[in-house]
């Protein structure tokens, strides 16, 4: 059965001309297209029944591009775009997608800047967060750990807007320091509004180590931010660079069942939460 959502997934048509900055790192990913019609043996491999398209490329017409994919799949739940934040226009923009069905939301893209530190707390990040706020719509944002302290004093500005932090909070950016991590997300974790999507790790397709890592950071995300602001997603086709995008889907059922977790708190990891974000 077709039950889960999976919260993170990308496309992108290389006939459209269209580059991911995923490429760059991940060789394995150059030159392809991911398409839709790969994205729906994805869902059924994974047992999903809908996923979240968030932008790859950073472009405007990469968003319109994706809610017209939205538009034609009922497979795609809904779409987090992208706006130009250096844009004195970015506020038109985010209102022109908004205008759509299935737009909802914007991703933050600072780790694209060449000062990540300041756009995430710029004038511009802060009107478009209260904005995407009023709304009721959803502020997701890809960071380091270490940019955390950055997204904090942006909710201590706009406290009242929704935020999904991408893929933990990228803990293997400050290396093997997980005391680090761990102290940053015990102060983003304070803020009710935030929720984190359960994915990204970097893997090494042995399935043991793989499983005792991602258990680890697993135990923290469950004791700040408890099972109901816990996201399940893939990170697909990023996530094919390590493994299947069934490999990673694993090892969580594998965390869930080591770790005796009820079923009802399986469903708001895995369905339940996206559902009613997204």
């Amino acid at each position: 059965m077709l039950s889960s959502i999976d919260s993170h997934v990308h496309i992108w048509d290389r006939s459209r001309d269209e580059i991911f900055i995923a490429e760059n790192q991940h060789p394995s990913l150059k030159g392809k297209s991911f398409l839709p019609s790969d994205l729906q043996v994805v869902l059924k491999d994974t047992l999903c029944k809908q996923a979240v398209l968030v932008h790859g490329p950073a472009t405007l017409d990469h968003t319109k591009f994706c809610l017209d994919l939205c538009d034609k799949h009922e497979f795609i739940k809904s779409v987090i775009g992208w706006v130009n934040l250096d844009s004195e226009k970015c506020l038109e923009q985010y209102k022109e997608f908004n205008s759509e069905n299935n737009f909802k939301g914007i991703r933050l893209t600072p780790l694209l800047s060449s000062n990540p530190e300041a756009y995430i707390t710029s004038n511009n990040a802060k009107a478009l967060a209260g904005e995407i706020a009023k709304d009721g719509n959803i502020l997701e944002i890809l960071v380091t750990t270490k940019l955390i302290n950055n997204l904090i004093k942006l909710l201590d500005e706009v406290s009242n807007v929704k935020v999904v932090i991408g893929h933990f909070g990228l803990p293997e950016s400050v290396g093997d320091d997980f005391d680090y991590w761990e102290n940053i997300i015990n102060k983003v974790a304070v803020y009710p509004n935030v929720h984190v999507k359960v994915s990204g790790l970097s893997l090494q397709n042995k399935f043991q180590e793989d499983l005792n890592k991602a258990m680890r950071y697993f135990n923290v995300i469950e004791n700040t931010f408890g099972f109901e602001r816990m996201l399940y997603s893939s990170n697909w086709p990023v996530c094919t660079a390590f493994s299947k995008p069934k490999y990673w889907k694993e090892i969580l059922d594998n965390i869930f069942r080591i770790k005796r977790i009820k079923a009802s708190s399986i469903d708001k990891i895995m369905s339940k939460n996206s559902n009613l974000l997204y």
